[in-house]
């Protein structure tokens, strides 16, 4: 028979956000991430016991416990360090030392969980300030020693006690300020279906992992490793670029079967014969700044097995181990410096009937409440071919996820109207729009801003032309602003700024409102009469102005950088290179080529096609 309930089992957000502020020895599930349907997340509180231990000999009284509290109608939620799957093996436990305080295994007992529709706790969220300092980072590990870790890692390679490891360093840091408003920070930053975060008392605990290690409904299972990452493209069409190589990579595929193999094992010690399928393989999902590699493997349980032989069983994940598991934990047991804690061990819950849901703690951040101090593990696949430099900087990389700002933004189009009651070359801007769309996740809705822009039209007056600024939200909420647009006269003067863009900053090539650079320049240009400011990139390639894409015509023909030099493909350029009733060939241009033109062009949708001289 379940307990009753003490409190309601939805409440409004705002109760949730004070609930996060006040409250200790809570869970929190958050699905941050968009996907068929309405998605769920839960709060847990007021615990009616706190099971936990941090010993070798508790671990499986600790089960028992909580299989007992299930077994009564209550909810379990909190975590598995990755420390906890040394004690389901001898072969493990007989050889690491497991000197360490912090929990091996942490579960609040609860009532049921309060309820929210996850789209509804992200508008929430993005309303919360950001007070918090990350001060004093440094890695538990330096070059030169992690240089000979990993040397000594391509010998046990060589020597054939292993094929990968997943090796972990730790970034260490001084935290001042609300832990709540990183949470919150760092949910706008990364958008993953299995965000928790939680709060033990002495410990706080962020995790914003975009890996399943399982999902249970009674006796069927489903397990998504996650291996295999490529970075994104720049734009829609690199980025399908990137997406394909990423699935047709054979090395990325040859590490991916091998943790699909692995795990199949594992669960295969728990399933009857044949009762183990792999579903798909080589899945490859979107996130912000990566595309990972997934594969799906589901199973049929055995009667009546306990979340304990569950656990033993597949516990931790050989994504985050490297293969053959054991030997290979062995080996990562003399290696790295320091217990992993709850970084590779699981975060979730588990239901009275025998369902529940575990992430992966890839991306998790601990923080100690009593001295403010935090770590956030770190890990690489090592290889036979992995380079130690390159694999560091891959971690100092990887830190960004924590130390670097969110920048929020939204896509923007300016366009022309004009009589008789048309926006010019409005299907270049939309089109342009909704890949961009496509690209950063937005919602784009192309009718529904046909008919916002007609209904914003029809108040124009028909003997002026009009400037209009369409901009879109992440979340699909669009916002027109019109005014009457002013001509100038007189020279049309440009200059070359003295600052480099980066051809590999993937904002160059969309038009959103993160543009503080192009900005800031063209301001300070314009106060001194310039028409606009021309930039050239870190290899002294012109791309584009402020405002502008550059054109130079030379012996009757009309040159333009590429976009791959780094600007933004504008609408009116697109609209002159598909009419063709001038010669175009895209060139990659220098300074000299600008200086010797015959004649210079800016083009852009509001002004067209502008002769401007230049200023050296």
């Amino acid at each position: 028979m379940r307990p009753k309930v003490s409190f309601s089992r939805t409440k409004t957000l705002d109760d949730l956000l004070g609930l996060l502020k006040s409250k200790t020895e809570f869970v929190f599930l958050y699905d941050n991430r968009e996907g068929r349907g309405i998605s769920k997340s839960y709060l847990f509180l007021e615990p009616v016991e706190i099971i936990t231990c941090s010993d070798v000999g508790s671990l499986n009284n600790c089960f028992l416990r909580l299989e007992s509290y299930l077994s009564q109608g209550y909810y379990a939620a909190g975590f598995l360090s990755y420390e906890a799957g040394i004690l389901f093996e001898d072969a493990l436990s007989k050889v690491i030392n497991l000197e360490n305080n912090f929990p091996l295994f942490w579960f609040g007992i609860y009532r049921e969980p309060l309820i929210y529709e996850s789209s509804m706790v992200k508008e929430a969220l993005k309303q919360e300030k950001v007070e918090y300092t990350i001060r004093r980072g440094r890695f538990n590990t330096n070059l030169k020693d992690y240089t000979n870790d990993i040397n000594k890692i391509k010998r046990y390679i060589r020597q054939g006690d292993t094929y990968q490891i997943n090796y972990t360093i730790k970034y260490k840091f001084s935290f001042q300020g609300s832990i709540d408003s990183l949470f919150y920070e760092l949910c706008r930053k990364q958008h993953v279906h299995y965000a928790a975060f939680i709060d033990t008392g002495s410990h706080k605990i962020l995790s914003l992992s975009p890996e399943l290690f399982f999902k249970r409904d009674k006796n069927q299972i489903i397990l998504k490793p996650m291996k295999g990452t490529i970075d994104r493209g720049l734009n829609l069409k690199d980025d399908n670029a990137k997406s394909e190589e990423l699935q047709g990579s054979f090395k990325n595929q040859a590490e991916n079967i091998m943790i699909v193999d692995l795990i199949r094992n594992d669960i295969g010690r728990v399933s009857p014969r044949g009762a183990v399928n792999t579903k798909s393989i080589f899945d490859v999902e979107k996130y912000d700044t990566l595309f990972q590699m997934t594969s799906t493997v589901s199973a049929r349980l055995k009667k009546d097995l306990t979340w304990y032989e569950l656990f033993r069983s597949i516990f931790p994940s050989g994504s985050v181990t490297g293969a053959p598991k054991i030997r290979t934990m062995q080996i990562i047991g003399t290696l790295e410096k320091e217990p992993r804690n709850v970084y590779t061990g699981s975060i979730g819950f588990m239901s009275p009937d025998k369902t529940g849901t575990f992430n992966v703690a890839i991306r998790t951040i601990l923080f100690d409440k009593k001295t403010n101090q935090a770590e956030m593990g770190i890990g690489s696949g090592i290889v036979w071919d992995s380079e130690a430099t390159k694999e560091y900087e891959e971690c100092k990389l990887k830190a960004k996820f924590l130390t670097e700002k969110y920048a929020g933004f939204e896509l923007f189009e300016t366009m022309l109207w004009r009589y008789p009651g048309r926006l010019f070359i409005l299907n270049y801007h939309l089109d342009r729009m909704e890949q961009s769309a496509a690209y950063f996740g937005f919602m784009f809705n192309k009718n529904q801003i046909i008919e916002r822009l007609k209904k914003e039209a029809g108040s124009f007056d028909k003997s002026k032309e009009y400037r209009v600024r369409l901009v879109l939200r992440k979340d699909g909420n669009v916002k027109i602003e019109a005014r009457v647009l002013s001509v100038s006269g007189g020279p049309k003067r440009i200059a070359f700024s003295h600052k480099k863009t980066n051809s590999g900053d993937c904002f160059l090539f969309h038009k959103t409102t993160k543009r503080e650079f192009y900005d800031e320049e063209y301001k300070r240009y314009k106060r001194k009469g310039f028409f606009d400011v021309i930039f050239a990139n870190e290899k002294n390639e012109i791309t584009e102005g402020a405002i502008s894409n550059i054109f130079v015509k030379k012996d009757g023909i009309y040159y333009t950088p590429p976009v791959a030099c780094g600007l933004l493909g504008g609408t009116f350029r697109s609209h002159l290179m598909r009419v063709g009733k001038i010669p175009i060939k895209e060139k990659i241009l220098h300074k000299d080529d600008i200086i010797k033109a015959d004649r210079i062009y800016l083009t852009n949708a509001l002004r067209g096609m502008v002769e401007v001289k230049l200023e050296v």
